[in-house]
């Protein structure tokens, strides 16, 4: 008992030692402080982005055995990558391979849907036709309606609670029947929870597949050519997934090898755990746009590089302070301190800062965080009590900072000689020097590193925003026509929209730049065995010269009044050359074996290479058909002068047209910069982290040349009376800390050259290395520590010489 309230006393007085230490040198004190908490919050929230992206699909039930069913292989000489797989597979699957608890067949929508009801109307996306099973396999927690039954009936749907909340306000729906595309009616049978954001797989509403056997009068389990349908898989407890693959392979290939035998055709199926999807997989046929894994892996370097830097100018600090704290160590080890209990104080005091610091950290995380999730798109929230385990590692990081931090200051002041003290021979400050002018090099290798890598992903964008796409974006929107009424009047409305002024141009087609394109098997004329992957899409006459501003490099555009151009298709440069024709006109594309006329379309232009997807990829072979019936989109170009106009006046004729249907467009411009919203928020992130770094390296800088500054203080005075100006005396102190931060740039160039051209070999097409860049980081370096240095350094030396001499 007696032992207990002894070591309550010690305690009790190291913190009161402790809190007059922090109090009596207060620039010291503050500087610390405010780098610890810098450091502790962009450290903190950089691993709570970290920890969400990690956070992927984890909340299904036994997410470890769920996988999707890809393939991949090669349709003649042409590769293919993609998430869906034949109709059939699931079926077969469950029914004759006893490794598979559930499966899912499913369509995933895509684009916006028209919802309407009686008091509301608006877009929605992310529809999903699915069959019972698919609750099974992936999690819901209904709030309404019975999950056994909510999906067997043809035209029933399931909506989350914030799209019935939308539709229905606080009503419950059940019996309760919705529109969609102003067609359709559908009965409400369940209400489910609104999953978190944390999902590869997105969903709003589920339709029962059932539906979609109705509406095209025929069963999906019968077909095992199409690639349409995505394919989910949960294996039973104990199921080797590595093994069950390898069977998998075994069991397509016998299915399908009729279809394939003699043509160089190879479908190899492979499973994808839905843990891995949104960081490892970037597919044809993703259902969102995914995230990289090299992403977490930088950001997660960058977390630990950051809260290294505050913890260097912690001990930093710490150590430089020892001249102040030589004669209290000495006072004390006279009183029978012992070195371990000295240790254990100065631990103490840098575990009771690092606290402090996590506090503050903490409560500015919980301010920010909005800002942060705006930059980011993300929805993370501090919750203490349902994250205890995230809250947890965060104590522990700041309680093992404070430990690291004040490691090397503890050891270092402990192990001060009284005597030496006493006889004025200890050289406080000094023998360390080295340690602290590495730790400063660190620093702003740290600094100079993110500097170089926010440039070059700021390069990258511009790139991307700015190359030729080989067709003129700018001025342009898209509406999407997802109504079967609209798309029967849609050549009527785009030849009214032809007599409105401001409107340039305007066409149809079933698909636009910028959204995903759909690929289909041909035989190219003289390849007798292999067909080709071609991607393709259709198109009316004024698109490709009128409205997108395309070039037709050889042969022409096509006419309605050519009848022959019903069958008649116009391809990129691309596929010209992997063809390679010669005389590409007149050539003809077989969509079977029979190599028949009647199954034939002819060639009759070629178009300039153009972008239809992001610049992460490859042109592909492409062909452009004839749009015949049913287009998905209207692009609409407009006289940039009086576009907002333009489109009001569109606007009133859409109404007109279709008074039940909402106008609802997109710039065609910002379609495409959506493609790149992942590096967009990454260029931000880099931007504000490179802010953070610098200014946590700086203020480090600021304690250590303060100190360097008041050590020196008698050799100024000396000097100045001696006739040197301020510029000479700043010099001195600034030479020094000027060589460092050039080796440390010289050091981060080649790091950050290698790291930076990894990440842009994400992108087909990219942006090269200039040498600036470099040169640029060292500036911004140098300036920042200029700055810092000389305010200190003109401070000390503006003083009174007279009162510098009489320092002690």
């Amino acid at each position: 008992m007696c032992a207990n309230i002894e070591n309550f006393s010690m305690l009790r007085s190291y913190l009161r030692i402790s809190f007059r230490n922090l109090v009596r040198q207060k620039g010291f004190s503050i500087i610390n402080l405010l780098g610890l908490t810098m450091g502790l919050t962009v450290g903190f929230t950089i691993l709570l982005y970290v920890f969400s992206e990690l956070s992927y699909d984890k909340f299904h039930d036994n997410p470890e055995r769920i996988f999707r069913v890809a393939i991949r292989g090669n349709l003649g000489d042409m590769p293919l990558d993609i998430a869906v797989t034949p109709n059939a597979l699931g079926y077969s699957l469950k029914e004759e391979m006893q490794e598979i608890e559930s499966y899912s067949l499913f369509e995933h929508v895509s684009g916006d849907q028209l919802f309407s009801t009686e008091n509301s109307k608006f877009y929605e996306n992310h529809l999903i036709y699915a069959d019972s099973s698919f609750l099974d396999i992936f999690k819901f927690n209904f709030l309404y309606g019975d999950k056994t039954s909510a999906l067997n009936e043809p035209y029933s749907i399931i909506l989350t609670e914030s799209l019935s909340t939308k539709l229905f306000g606080d009503t419950i729906p059940l019996g309760n029947y919705i529109r969609l595309n102003n067609e359709a009616k559908y009965l409400v049978t369940g209400i489910i929870e609104d999953q978190p954001t944390e999902t590869h797989l997105p969903v709003n509403c589920i339709i029962s597949l059932r539906t979609r056997m109705s509406q095209n009068g025929n069963e999906i389990n019968a077909d095992w050519a199409n690639l349409m349908y995505y394919t989910y898989i949960k294996l039973a407890p104990e199921v080797d997934p590595v093994q069950f693959e390898l069977k998998l392979k075994e069991y397509i290939n016998e299915r399908i090898q009729e279809d394939i035998s003699g043509t160089n055709i190879n479908l190899v199926p492979y499973l994808q755990n839905i843990q891995d999807i949104h960081l490892k997989s970037n597919i044809l046929g993703e259902l969102r746009p995914n995230s990289d894994i090299d992403y977490i892996f930088i950001l997660t370097a960058i977390a630990i590089g950051i809260l290294f830097i505050a913890g260097v100018n912690f001990m930093n600090l710490s150590t430089a302070r020892s001249a102040n704290r030589a004669k209290e160590v000495t006072i004390r080890k006279i009183n029978g301190a012992s070195k371990r209990q000295l240790i254990f104080q100065f631990l103490g005091e840098s575990v009771f800062l690092s606290m402090i610091s996590f506090i503050f950290s903490i409560s500015i995380i919980e301010l920010i965080l909005p800002i942060f999730n705006n930059i980011t798109s993300k929805d993370i929230q501090i919750d203490h009590a349902a994250n205890f385990e995230i809250f947890l590692i965060f104590f522990m990081i700041a309680f093992l900072f404070g430990l690291f931090s004040g490691s090397y200051p503890a050891l270092y002041l402990s192990s001060f000689k009284p005597s030496k003290v006493i006889s004025h021979k200890l050289r406080t400050g000094g023998s360390n020097k080295f340690m602290r002018d590495l730790l400063v090099f660190i620093q702003f290798t740290i600094s100079a590193g993110l500097i170089i890598s926010t440039i070059i992903i700021y390069l990258q964008l511009n790139y991307v925003r700015g190359k030729e796409l080989g067709f003129q974006k700018e001025d342009m929107i898209s509406v999407f026509l997802g109504n079967e009424e609209v798309q029967k009047k849609a050549g009527e409305f785009k030849s009214q929209l032809l007599q409105t002024p401001g409107v340039s141009s305007a066409s149809l087609a079933n698909s636009i730049p910028g959204v995903s394109l759909a690929g289909s098997s041909y035989f190219p004329e003289g390849q007798t065995t292999d067909p080709w992957l071609v991607y393709n899409f259709q198109v009316d006459e004024n698109f490709i010269e009128n409205t997108f501003k395309m070039k037709i490099k050889e042969g022409r555009n096509f006419s309605k009044s050519i009848l022959s151009d019903s069958t008649a298709v116009i391809i990129n440069e691309t596929l010209r050359e992997l063809l390679d024709w010669e005389e590409p006109i007149g050539k003809k594309f077989f969509y079977d074996e029979s190599f028949s006329d009647s199954s034939s379309v002819h060639v009759i232009g070629v178009v300039e290479d153009f972008h239809f997807k992001s610049l992460h990829e490859v042109i592909e072979p492409t062909m452009i058909h004839f749009q015949q019936i049913n287009p998905n989109y209207l692009v609409i170009r407009l006289q940039s002068a009086s576009s907002d106009f333009s489109i009001t006046r569109i606007e009133e004729q859409w109404n007109n047209q279709f008074p039940d249907i909402p106008f609802d467009y997109e710039y065609v411009d910002e379609a495409f910069d959506n493609l790149y919203a992942a590096e967009k928020k990454l260029s931000l992130l880099f931007l504000y982290l490179t802010i953070f770094a610098i200014f946590i390296a700086c203020l480090g800088l600021l304690g250590i040349v303060s100190f360097t500054a008041e050590q020196r203080t008698k050799e100024i005075g000396i000097r100045k009376v001696l006739g040197a100006s301020i510029f000479s005396i700043s010099k001195m102190l600034t030479l020094e800390y000027i060589k460092l931060i050039i080796y440390a740039n010289i050091i981060s160039w080649p790091i950050s050259y290698f790291l930076m051209s990894l990440w842009l070999k994400n992108f087909f097409y990219r942006t090269p290395f200039p040498l600036w860049v470099f040169l640029l980081s060292l500036l911004v370096t140098i300036i920042s520590a200029l700055f810092i240095i000389n305010f200190q350094t003109v401070k000390i030396s503006s003083e009174d010489p007279v009162k510098s001499l009489r320092h002690d």
